[in-house]
């Protein structure tokens, strides 16, 4: 298999509301232990995708599966999800990949492709500060998010009877000998129900969502075509209000899936780059006139992800663009938004398919702009058929 289908990227992250009152769904489980039930290809499947991704990735290097199993087992029973302490994981891992897990893979291909006949010595890719059990730790309780955060409803018995049969698996070439399922098999599995299961079952758990989004007393809604927006205006704002497309403007937000996960912030995003900025700040590799153009172009960067100025038709989200045009400069409004006006049936990175999400949007300037006109076609004449001339029969 060229590609496996689960990748430790940056997690979805969960973050403090200041205060205010989104009406997130309420935290489910969708795991249980059965170690009666029948075999469950879905379960199966989630373990084998992940397994793999150790044994390949970690296994060579002597990580061992048991400190995984353990912290996943723990996360995932909890009742009361601890989001700081996932976050500050998350960046362990981040760190650990910076530090130690590039090196390693890019010593790792150069000794693959390399042609001298001399095997050399890979580096650690584990150290005493980043053990191979607090890897494995880490990546338990982040794999346990992941299973959270794409609602995986599966047996651990089995979930974790493929990661055991993974961790025997010592490169690509051999997978389907030592699985319960070939990877064909995994990407067909994972592919129904990611890509036909869940969005069925996203869609009937968004809408029951909405539904007591409506009822709260502080919500109300309007129609934009065929689907509803739900909204509350924190601050109306002044009497200036975006009205056409081409109006420009200048705004924060933050967005949420309804199950409270933080999908998109301008503050956040302006916070990765101040850290990017930290980091050239302490590259003493840098030259410094290099140094000073590069933090000049990322302190440009903070301003215009802190408070993008856009217009109005460029924020493709349609139930945002409708929902600020019911606020003025200095005006902000929570708006709770089905799928449909939302990132549809195919999602968007945190935002599975089907999700309702809501968002929290600061209007912060507006500049009249005029809509560009759509180009007039003028009729073309009609093109006269030209007479044939036929020569004489001789």
């Amino acid at each position: 298999m060229k590609k496996l289908l689960f990748v430790l990227a940056a997690a979805a992250l969960f973050a403090s509301c200041g205060g205010r009152d989104y009406y997130f769904a309420e935290e489910q489980s969708y795991t249980y232990n059965d170690p009666e039930a029948e075999f469950d290809t879905l379960s199966y499947a989630v373990g084998m995708n992940l397994g793999l991704n150790v044994s390949l990735n970690y296994g060579e290097a002597g990580m061992t599966i048991e400190p995984l199993k353990e912290a996943f087992t723990a996360e995932i029973n909890k009742r009361d999800i601890d989001h700081d302490f996932l976050d500050a994981n998350r960046e362990v891992l981040n760190k650990f990949s910076d530090e130690c897990m590039r090196p390693y893979m890019l010593a790792k291909r150069m000794a693959m492709f390399s042609r001298d006949t001399v095997k050399k010595e890979l580096p650690a890719l584990f150290n005493d500060e980043y053990t191979a059990e607090r890897i494995a730790t880490a990546l338990g309780h982040d794999m346990a998010q992941y299973i959270r955060n794409t609602m995986s409803k599966v047996n651990l018995h089995y979930l974790f009877q493929a990661m055991d049969d993974a961790m025997k698996v010592e490169n690509q070439s051999v997978i389907d000998d030592n699985m319960r399922l070939t990877t064909m098999q995994l990407q067909k599995v994972m592919q129904a129900y990611y890509g036909t299961e869940l969005p069925k079952e996203l869609d009937k758990f968004s809408k029951e969502w909405l539904r007591g989004v409506a009822k709260r007393g502080d919500v109300e809604m309007f129609a934009v075509g065929a689907d509803t927006l739900y909204y509350r205006i924190e601050n109306p704002g002044s009497e200036l209000r975006p009205a056409k497309d081409y109006d420009t403007i200048s705004f924060r937000f933050e967005g949420y899936t309804c199950r409270g996960i933080l999908f998109e912030s301008t503050a956040k995003r302006a916070s990765e780059v101040r850290e990017q900025i930290a980091k050239v700040q302490a590259d003493t590799t840098m030259a410094e006139d290099k140094r000073a153009e590069r933090i000049a172009k990322l302190e440009e960067q903070v301003l215009s992800t802190e408070q993008p100025t856009i217009p109005l038709v460029q924020f493709r989200i349609p139930g945002a663009t409708e929902a600020m045009k019911k606020i003025g400069v200095g005006g902000e409004i929570t708006v709770w938004m089905p799928a449909e006006l939302a990132y549809g049936a195919r999602g968007n990175r945190a935002v599975l398919p089907n999700e309702a999400i809501v968002m929290h949007i600061e209007l912060k300037d507006v500049k009249p702009g005029v809509d560009i006109p759509k180009p007039i076609m003028k009729p073309r004449k009609p093109i006269e058929p030209k007479s044939i001339q036929v020569a004489p029969a001789k």
